[in-house]
């Protein structure tokens, strides 16, 4: 490419000069001189002064030097290197942050629920443990692990450890007096509208508890009322009557079957509350001419034929 036409500013009026961070030109190099007029006293010590053109003619060319312009090579090696210790420190961050990511999965819920309590610094150093190691140091501490799941540590303040025991022992409580009411209330429904189901009384509350834990409300509703036809069915062989026709009506002649069954295993040694003894008891009771007789009036009563 050919050299650009020279030209020589001489005479300037120079108003302002700026210092910029990012200069156009970063090479570029400008040469000031500020000369006084000589005087008759300084002419006589220089005859021969040399005047501002000679001076300007003497300077080399700035178009004649190369100029002090950066290496572009080395300046795009130094950017490169930069570039790649970035990367190789971004894939280090990378694959640190996998690691804990990978050794957060692994934990329990409590070694979970532990790290997180923990300073950042101290966290990186139990999930870089063994599980073995993660063990043993979730054991000695921690010292009270809350209802609700959080982890109290020795270094806790103690009066915070004792108001989370008094406040989960609250709730204990709490939840044990509505336990009991349920219980109370399932138990009241059992006895009225379901009576007649060979159950006794905690496995009715437990039976009207999963009915109650059906979420699908048609469902619910259509379990129960069958629940209730199936006990009217079993009220029909609870009806009064006497042994023998004619005798006094006084109880129900399953009562009567149930208590003979009772003292029958009572005179015979039986445990009535063991299912076998229970068994071998109203079998037993079930062959002799009063049981049968009982049972018969229980449990075959007799239908009448439509005509």
């Amino acid at each position: 490419m050919p050299n650009p036409k020279k030209r020589i500013f001489r005479k300037l009026r120079i108003r302002e000069i700026s210092g910029v961070d990012s200069p156009a030109q970063e090479g570029a190099v400008v040469s000031l001189v500020k000369m006084a007029k000589p005087s008759d006293e300084e002419d006589e010590k220089n005859p021969n002064p040399v005047t501002p053109d000679e001076a300007a003619a003497a300077a080399p060319d700035a178009n004649d030097q190369e100029p002090n312009m950066p290496d572009q090579d080395k300046i795009t090696a130094d950017k490169l290197a930069a570039a790649e210790t970035r990367i190789k420190q971004l894939e280090s961050d990378v694959a640190k942050a996998n690691a804990k990511v990978t050794a957060l999965t692994n934990l329990t819920a409590e070694e979970t629920a532990y790290a997180k309590a923990l300073r950042e610094s101290d966290r990186d150093v139990f999930l870089a443990k063994s599980a073995g190691d993660r063990a043993t140091e979730l054991k000695d501490a921690v010292v009270y692990k809350a209802a609700d799941g959080t982890l109290y540590l020795r270094s806790d303040d103690a009066r915070l450890v004792k108001m989370a025991k008094d406040r989960d022992e609250d709730h204990k409580r709490h939840n044990e007096l509505i336990e009991k009411a349920e219980v109370t209330e399932l138990a009241k429904r059992f006895s009225t509208e379901m009576k007649h189901l060979p159950l006794d009384e905690a496995a009715g509350v437990a039976l009207l508890k999963a009915v109650g834990a059906i979420s699908d409300e048609k469902v619910r509703e259509a379990v129960t009322k069958a629940l209730k036809a199936h006990d009217g069915k079993q009220a029909e062989g609870f009806e009064e009557s006497g042994i023998n026709p004619g005798d006094p009506v006084t109880k129900s002649a399953q009562d009567a079957f149930d208590e003979g069954v009772a003292k029958f295993a009572k005179a015979n040694n039986l445990d009535i509350t063991k299912a076998k003894d229970l068994g071998k008891a109203t079998a037993d009771y079930g062959k002799t001419a009063e049981g049968q007789k009982l049972y018969k009036a229980a449990y075959e009563k007799t239908r009448p034929v439509a005509n």
